[in-house]
């Protein structure tokens, strides 16, 4: 028996994938499936099969309504608790970010045993994705494997460093030069001196912060 609870705010969402479960050729294994539509649900569902029966595998869409102790306020909250008290089981996550910076947080912040890009999934994909979670994770959807592959690239380079690519992804966020010191760990200065260097290396002798993004796009930095 393996013990799954899928979190999602969407009812529909949920029932699809239950049926795609339930409809699918799973000889291996019987499926009991558990569901809750926030994160007050879903955290009183664990907090009960600590002292019961515990779940074996979670899904957990990222944007989530909070708990009623502001607790837990998304399913990176719920991914984390999930890791520090079920550390058996296997945690996904669900998501219809599909940006680069989403999917950098979520596999440093969460580092889960599944991500799933939910317009990148297909029925097949999906129930593919879950025996490989189950059996020899990660599994990831095709847009991860993009942003993974880009990173490679980046990795043969010794021109761009993780705050070069952090500077990129925050500006393509929309966030302005003058509040990166805010999300990056280096100071206005050196955050302006590294901006002028990636022009540089970009060949961008003239252009604002669009356009630097627009081409580190072209380039697969980001």
């Amino acid at each position: 028996m393996i013990n799954i609870l899928i979190v999602d705010d969407n009812p529909m969402i949920i029932e699809a994938y239950k049926s795609l479960f339930n409809s699918s050729d799973l000889d291996c294994c019987t499926l009991n499936i558990d569901v809750a539509c926030d994160c007050e649900g879903a955290i009183s569902k664990m907090k009960l099969a600590l002292s019961e029966e515990p779940y074996n595998c979670f899904y957990f869409d990222m944007n989530l309504p909070p708990s009623l102790d502001g607790n837990y306020k998304s399913g990176e909250d719920l991914a984390l608790f999930a890791k520090e008290n079920f550390p058996k089981a296997k945690v996904a996550i669900l998501t219809l970010n599909n940006d680069s910076l989403s999917i950098h947080n979520i596999l440093t912040k969460i580092k889960p045993d599944g991500l799933l890009i939910k317009n990148d999934s297909n029925p097949a994909e999906f129930i593919n994705g879950f025996k490989t979670i189950m059996t020899n994770p990660p599994f990831y959807s095709t847009s991860v494997i993009k942003f993974l592959s880009n990173i490679s690239l980046r990795k043969e380079s010794d021109k761009f460093d993780d705050n070069d690519i952090k500077i990129l992804m925050h500006l393509e966020q929309g966030i302005k030069t003058k509040d990166l010191d805010q999300y990056i760990n280096l100071s206005l200065s050196s955050i302006e001196k590294k901006k002028s260097q990636l022009k540089k290396s970009l060949n961008l002798n003239r252009g604002n912060d669009e356009d630097l993004v627009r081409i580190a796009k072209e380039k697969g930095l980001i």
